[in-house]
């Protein structure tokens, strides 16, 4: 059986990265925090419409916080260029879990456990959450 590839790979991967994300068991350590910085974000997001000029007042400050709420909860030395390249993905899985389930503080926990599964990969190096990607 020939394996064709996708017309669509960046959907495919973020469906993928939704699946996994579902899975993940969320952290209690910083979630406060994180949940903080994803309510900011979604502000900042509504307040700013346009995708390219949301760049430094919503995702630079996003990952600027969680970033900050990492270093604040979590004593391990992380990885940071990769944290920073996957964490600023997140976003996705709230906007893809508001289309599923339309509940705002559900997928901002949604979010959160993407940052819990980025965190888990890159900083705490806890596999438990880390499916293989």
């Amino acid at each position: 059986m020939s394996h064709k590839a996708s017309r669509t790979p960046h959907i495919d991967a973020a469906l993928q990265s939704y699946a996994m994300v579902e899975k993940v068991k969320p952290s209690r350590i910083g979630a406060e925090d994180f949940r903080k910085a994803i309510r900011t974000r979604v502000q900042c997001y509504e307040q700013v419409t346009t995708p390219l000029e949301r760049k430094k007042p919503c995702n630079i400050s996003y990952v600027e916080s969680i970033i900050h709420a990492a270093r604040k909860n979590i004593k391990s030395v992380p990885e940071i260029g990769l944290f920073v390249r996957d964490v600023q993905y997140c976003p996705i899985m709230y906007n893809m879990c508001i289309g599923d389930m339309n509940s705002p503080d559900y997928c901002i926990d949604y979010e959160r456990r993407c940052i819990d599964r980025t965190l888990d990969k890159y900083w705490r190096g806890s596999p438990e959450n880390v499916l293989h990607d």
